[in-house]
């Protein structure tokens, strides 16, 4: 982890846009995990 304690210090906007930041690329993370488990049920599957 960064460290974002200083963040507000430089305003609401930047310790926003940077949390914002962080939940997308968990989302992004969590989402391409099921993506891999998916195809590699459904190929697992297929044989």
């Amino acid at each position: 982890m960064t460290d974002d304690a200083g963040a507000h210090l430089g305003g609401a906007a930047v310790s926003r846009r940077s949390t914002a930041q962080i939940r997308t690329g968990r989302v992004g993370w969590i989402v391409w995990l099921i993506l891999l488990l998916a195809t590699g049920w459904q190929v697992m599957n297929a044989f």
